[in-house]
C-alpha cells in the first residue's frame, strides 16, 4: 500500500508523515527531495541560478531557499513557475525511491503538496487529505513561523485538492485527537 499524504501549508502533513513512521510505515518526505536538489550542484539549484539569478544561490553553492521562498510566497506566477521547474525532478526522485523501497507486504507513506493525476497521483494507492481551517493555519504560520497574513493567504489560496481523495481528517483539534483519527486510517492501510 502506498499513501500519499497532502494538505494545505501547515495543515499537519509532516506530523501525519511522522505518525505513520512510527507506525511501520516506509516514509519519504518530498519536502526533503526539494531540499537535496537545492543543494550545490544539484538540478534545482542548477535551475534556480539559471531562471531567478544568482541572488537566490548562498556562497557555498546552496539554494538561498529563505530568499526564494519569500519571492515565490508573494508572487503567485513565480510560485508556479518554480513549481513546474522543480516537481518533475522530485517525481523522477519519488519513482527512484519507490523502487527501491516499495516491496509487496510493504506500507509506504509519501507526503507532498500535490497529488495531481500526471504526476505524483499515478504512485500512490490511497490519498489522504489532512484538512485545517484558515485561521489555525494563520496562526500556526505568522506565530512560528514568521510569515506575514497576506503570504500566508496567498500560498493557502493555492492549494487544490486532489482530484481523487480517499480519507479526509481534520486537525483543528488536540495532537491527541488527530493522531486517533489517523490510526483509524492507518487499520484501513495497513498490509500485515
Amino acid at each position: 500500500m502506498i499513501l500519499g499524504i497532502t494538505g494545505s501549508i501547515a495543515s499537519g502533513k509532516s506530523t501525519a508523515l511522522d505518525f505513520f513512521c512510527r507506525n511501520g510505515f516506509v516514509v519519504l518526505d518530498a519536502d526533503k527531495i526539494v531540499h537535496n536538489l537545492y543543494k550545490k550542484g544539484g538540478q534545482g539549484s542548477v535551475l534556480i541560478k539559471k531562471h531567478f539569478g544568482d541572488e537566490y544561490i548562498l556562497g557555498n553553492g546552496d539554494v538561498d531557499r529563505k530568499s526564494l521562498r519569500n519571492l515565490v510566497f508573494s508572487d503567485i506566477d513565480k510560485l508556479i513557475f518554480l513549481n513546474k521547474l522543480i516537481h518533475p525532478y522530485v517525481y523522477d526522485e519519488i519513482k527512484e525511491f519507490l523502487k527501491k523501497n516499495y516491496v509487496e507486504n510493504k506500507n509506504v507513506a509519501i507526503e507532498a503538496a500535490y497529488f495531481d493525476e500526471d504526476f505524483l497521483g499515478k504512485l500512490v494507492d490511497k490519498i489522504l487529505l489532512i484538512k485545517r481551517s484558515l485561521k489555525e493555519v494563520i496562526s500556526v504560520l505568522t506565530k512560528e513561523r514568521g510569515f506575514n497574513e497576506e503570504i500566508v493567504l496567498n500560498v493557502y489560496s493555492l492549494f487544490k485538492n486532489p482530484k481523487k481523495i480517499d480519507f479526509v481528517v481534520g486537525n483543528d483539534g488536540s495532537l491527541e485527537c488527530f493522531e486517533k483519527e489517523l490510526l483509524k486510517i492507518k487499520e484501513v492501510c495497513i498490509i500485515s
